[in-house]
Parts: structure tokens; sequence; C-alpha cells
């Protein structure tokens, strides 16, 4: 018998997540020459055709967990899953006790995190990462591309999504038949999970920039209490001059304004992804109060946070 995978997309879902899922198993079935794998596409939202973020749009089947006994259950990331997994909840748990994988991709494990994880480690898209940081202190995000913890899949979905399903789903059924999906996908290896994001700017500076790896590195780790920019420099071995040069001519920016670009990016994401108040994100980035928050942050995106608020939330209701 095949093994049965069910993939559940809301409107808003991730297409790339959504192909990664459908290729892997549909090449997968190619070099095996019958159906080792069938995969169905389920959603709640009561549409035949669910749209994705990108606007392409996905055939899906009603919702139905009476008949639905899968080998694997994928829940797919974006905007729409956030508001319905909650209501989907007692059925996934009843579904993962019974034997089916659960697998949560980018916004659906930050979701599950949410809701559902304890002191285990969880994984999530980076970008998810800050917000769940911040709202819930006791839990453990890490920065791989997925993890197994009591019985669920939590990744951080998007290109890793093909990564998780060649490990997950396709090497179970044969390690060989895995690679030889990664190698017609041109892919080098399937990347293990704890491969690292490397979400951090530090990571993504051009060669022979290094010097200021570290320093940047420490920034990024430093967001609600900044550091001086002494104790920058002496941790780099480098004086506070050779520190504003290096800046300047790699960034643009003084290392003050770096600094504080740095945190007004994470300030941004925290006013799109939770429900944090305005001075509470404001305190989360090293900012006393809301009123030089509310400064900086309009002169650095030209939107106030309240404004940049509300446009996210109208924008999310409006769509879906």
């Amino acid at each position: 018998m095949p093994r049965h995978a069910v993939l559940h997309l809301e409107p808003g879902f991730v297409a790339t997540e959504a192909a990664a899922v459908q290729d892997v198993l549909r090449i997968a079935n190619r070099h095996l020459g019958r159906q080792a794998f069938r995969l169905s596409v389920t959603t709640s939202s009561g549409q035949a055709l669910v749209e994705s973020l990108s606007g392409s749009l996905v055939r899906a089947e009603p919702l139905d967990w009476k008949q639905l006994r899968p080998d694997h259950l994928i829940l797919g990331g974006g905007l729409g899953i956030v508001p319905v997994l909650p209501a989907l909840m007692p059925a996934i748990t009843r579904q993962r006790r019974g034997g089916v994988q659960c697998l949560f991709l980018s916004d659906a494990a930050a979701e599950w995190a949410r809701r559902n994880a304890g002191a285990d480690p969880v994984t999530t898209h980076w970008e998810n990462r800050d917000a769940l940081e911040e709202t819930h202190p006791g839990l453990t995000v890490d920065g791989g591309l997925y993890s197994t913890y009591a019985g669920a899949v939590t990744s951080a979905g998007m290109g890793s999504t093909a990564d998780l399903i060649l490990t997950s789903v396709v090497a179970p059924v044969s390690a060989d038949l895995a690679s030889a999906v990664a190698r017609s996908l041109v892919i080098e290896g399937i990347r293990s999970g704890d491969t690292a994001q490397r979400p951090l700017e530090a990571d993504g500076l051009a060669p022979g920039r290094g010097r200021l790896a570290p320093i940047i590195r420490r920034m990024e780790e430093n967001i609600e209490t900044p550091l001086r920019l002494k104790d920058l420099a002496a941790e780099a071995g480098l004086s506070v001059r050779q520190v504003e040069r290096n800046f300047k001519a790699v960034t643009g920016r003084t290392p003050a304004g770096y600094y504080r670009w740095l945190r007004l990016r994470r300030g941004k994401t925290l006013l799109e992804q939770t429900g944090l108040s305005v001075l509470e994100v404001a305190v989360c980035c090293g900012f006393s109060g809301n009123c030089g928050f509310s400064r900086v942050f309009q002169r650095e995106f030209g939107i106030l946070p309240s404004e940049l608020r509300r446009r996210v939330k109208s924008a999310t209701a409006n769509r879906f």
C-alpha cells in the first residue's frame, strides 16, 4: 500500500512549501515507477481552489477528519493557518496519538509551539523566532531547519521543506530513493535538521569584511540591552576608531546607526507578528519609551509603529 501524506493548506499558504511537498513525492513515484506515495491536499476554507500568498492556486478537498487516516499530516505555513490552527488542534492531537506523523511548517510550527510546546525545543522560520521568544520567555527555539520532539516535527519550512520531506517521508521507505530524488531536484545533499538557518546579518557579510562579523553578531544577540561601542570594539580586538571606519565603509552607517537599525528591524518584526503593544515592542528593542521609539521608527521606515500595526491587521482581515 502506498504511504499516504495529507498536505493541509489554508488561504495565504506558502507556495514554495506546497510545491516542495508535491514535487518531492511526485519525483519519488517517478523513480520507483509506481505510486509509493499518495498525496491529498485538504483545506477547511470551503474553497475548491486555495490561493497562496503569491497568487498561485492549488486544488484542495474539504477536510474530513472522520475519513482522514494518513501516515503523514503536513500543516503548511502562511497567514491563513494561524487563525485556523487552534480549532484544528484537538483533531491533530488525535491523529498524533493514533500514530500519524505530524509535520508543522514555518508559521504552522510557530502557532503549534505557542499552544502546545513545553520544555522541549521547537523549530520555526527565523522570522518567527523573535516573536516566539518575546511572547514565550520559557520556550526554547531551535535555530536549525527541523526537529522532532514529542512525536511532532516542527520546521523552518520554505526551502527547507524539501529536505524535511526527503528525510521524514521518503528516506524511511528508502534512503537510496531519497538521495535519487535529491539529485533530480539538483540538491547537492539533503540537509540535516541541525543545519543552521543562518539568520544573522553577520553571516551575510562579504568575504574580506569579516572583522565586523563578531561585532554585528554581538549586536544581534543583545537587542533588548544594547552594548557599548567600546566594549564591542574591545571584544573584537579593535579600537573604537577602527570599528567606526569599518562600519562606514561596509554598511554606510555609523556603528550606533547600524545597531539602531538592527533594533528597529526587530521591532518591525514584532509589530507585524505579535500582539505586543508598541511600548512593549519598544522595550524589547532597547528603547526606554514609546515616544523615542516611534520617532526613530518613523524616520527609518516612513511610518509610525501604531500605523504599521493597524495596516497589518487591516490587510490580514481583508484578505482572509
